[in-house]
This record gives C-alpha cells, sequence and structure tokens, in this order.
C-alpha cells in the first residue's frame, strides 16, 4: 500500500508539471511579467522557454514537501547558469572566525519598523528594465545602498527618491555587475553620497555627467557599525530601526519560486560558501531553547522585483 501511495503522488506530479509548465502558463507568466519582452516575444520565449520550465517542473515537484508558499518569480526563466553569475560578487568570505566578545541583544524579537518591498527601480529606469531579462549580472548592490539612503532620509523625515543610475555610474570602478566590499560601500555612502533621481534625470537630460553632479546637491551619510561583529551587535542595530546592510550567502535558485515571505511563519535555507546578495536586514527573532530564530532580509536579486525572505539564524554565528 505505501508503495502505491507514493506511485500515485509521483504520477499526480509528473501530469501536474506537464499541465503547469506549458508554453500557455509561460505566456501568462510574461503577460505578468510584460517587462521581460515588449511586442514580438517569439524570439525571447523561443530562447527562454527551456529554463522556465524546467524551473516549474522542479517548483512543482516540491510544492507537495515545502512548508511555504511557492510562487514564480522574475527570476523563474533564468538559467542556473545566469544565477550562478548573479551569485558571483566582488566580496569573498575572509575565512576568518570573529572572536568578540558576545553581546546581549536588547529584544528578543524586532518586527521589521519598514519595507523596500514596493520600490520600483525599473518603470523610469530603460536601462535597469533590461536586467528583468536572463543574464548574470550582481545589481543588488545598487538597489541596497538607494534603499538605505531613501530609509536613513526617512527616518528624519525625507520623502525623497534616490537615484540608482547615480550609484551604478559613480560607485562601481570597471565592472559595475561585480558588486563592491561592503567597507567600499560605507566609505563612499559618506564621501559620495547620493543625489535625487529628479536632479539625476535632469543631468542625464542635458546630456551631462552624473559623477560630477555637485557637492552642494548630493545626501551624504554617517554610517553606523554594529558595536561588534557578531549576532547580538546585529541585534541591537536592528532594533533602533536602522537600515542595516547585509551580504547575505543565499542560493538565489531557491528565489526562482519565492518572493515574499512576510505572512509565512517558516523560514528559507539553501545557503551557498560565498556571499551572492546584498540586501537590508530588517528585523529578526532571537533563538531560544523553544523558537529557531531567522533574520528577515529584503533585497533584489533582480533590480526589477524586491523579496522578502527569513533566513534562520545559524549555530555557527557568534552571539
Amino acid at each position: 500500500m505505501k508503495f502505491l501511495l507514493i506511485s500515485m503522488i509521483v504520477l499526480i506530479t509528473i501530469c501536474g508539471a506537464e499541465s503547469l509548465c506549458s508554453t500557455d502558463v509561460y505566456d501568462s507568466y510574461l503577460g505578468v511579467y510584460p517587462v521581460k519582452c515588449e511586442g514580438d516575444c517569439d524570439e525571447y520565449k523561443r530562447l527562454h522557454f527551456p529554463d522556465f520550465k524546467k524551473s516549474c517542473q522542479h517548483m512543482v515537484s516540491k510544492q507537495p514537501y515545502t512548508p511555504y508558499q511557492m510562487e514564480f518569480t522574475m527570476l523563474s526563466d533564468f538559467s542556473e547558469e545566469d544565477l550562478t553569475g548573479v551569485m558571483d560578487v566582488k566580496q569573498k568570505h575572509s575565512r576568518r572566525g570573529s572572536y568578540y566578545e558576545p553581546i546581549e541583544a536588547k529584544e528578543d524579537a524586532v518586527e521589521p519598523a519598514f519595507t523596500t518591498m514596493d520600490r520600483d527601480f525599473c518603470s523610469e529606469d530603460a536601462e535597469l528594465r533590461e536586467y528583468a531579462k536572463p543574464n548574470n549580472c550582481s545589481l543588488s548592490w545598487v538597489t541596497m545602498i538607494v534603499n538605505a539612503g531613501e530609509r536613513a532620509l526617512a527616518m528624519i523625515g525625507g520623502s525623497e527618491k534616490l537615484s540608482a543610475a547615480f550609484v551604478k555610474k559613480c560607485y562601481a570602478e570597471g565592472d559595475a555587475c561585480n558588486g563592491l566590499g561592503m567597507a567600499d560601500i560605507a566609505e563612499d555612502l559618506k564621501k559620495i553620497g547620493l543625489v535625487s533621481e529628479t536632479e539625476a534625470n535632469r543631468v542625464l537630460e542635458e546630456r551631462g555627467n552624473l559623477c560630477s553632479i555637485p557637492q552642494s546637491k548630493r545626501f551624504t551619510f554617517k554610517v553606523l557599525k554594529a558595536e561588534g561583529p557578531n549576532r547580538g551587535g546585529l541585534m541591537n542595530l536592528i532594533g533602533e530601526g536602522n537600515p542595516v546592510l547585509t551580504l547575505l550567502s543565499i542560493n538565489l535558485n531557491r528565489l526562482r519560486f519565492v518572493k515574499d515571505m512576510r505572512e509565512e511563519d517558516v523560514t528559507l535555507s539553501g545557503t551557498v560558501y560565498e556571499p551572492s546578495l546584498y540586501g537590508l536586514v530588517t528585523g529578526y527573532v532571537k533563538t531560544t531553547e523553544e523558537v529557531d530564530g531567522y533574520w528577515v532580509v529584503e533585497g533584489t536579486p533582480s533590480p526589477c522585483e524586491s523579496v522578502n525572505v527569513k533566513v534562520p539564524m545559524r549555530d555557527n554565528e557568534t552571539n
């Protein structure tokens, strides 16, 4: 009887994959994400349907055993090779542990005081819209910086939208797709600063140089560090409502099926050896004897779609 039950589950899964992963479903998917192909999509579909189908079949096979709701995302028609490239960012782990004295977190849990999920980077930026299509470029560092700057302004009553184009052009040395080291980002926020979308668009319309925008037109930021390089120090920084920059080592293949875990009470596992996604830590639940802790992180693996994930606290994180 057990064998029969397993066979029925496998059969249902296979049949479901065939019906849910068809060209008609891909057409509907592209209707949800029109930014991927505008006008004649025949060539786009020829190139990318095989990767969508592979992702879709994987999702259908895993859904019965997955504790969170799975759905199509901006990354669903990216190939695994594309995502390997997106995950290859400049900063790598130093392979050195933290030996800082333990820091007691002031709160056992902090609910996010803000969200970046509704921030739209692509509607007004034709260059960023190109990255909605499958590619191997990592630009989550750009949107992380902009989201952090906008949150910092909001904390003092500001509502200015800041320019991603300015960050991409003026922060990167060489290939922007490689990202930046976190220390470099902190230094650039203090020295280079950020500019408003309005000012950046004005300069671009006049065919000017974004990086020559005068200092008087820029916002510069004081960058705070946690009390110590460990879990308790990070928790207390988050608890103050600050936009806390982070670099996750997460397998972006998981984000082909997950993009919004705000209503979920489970975590997303799947780590890789090196950093792969820049984002903001917005909240946490501390690990106790009764509770498995997690971090709430928001970022944009594709600049045209934000994600919210809950990633588990690991036993090897220092307190």
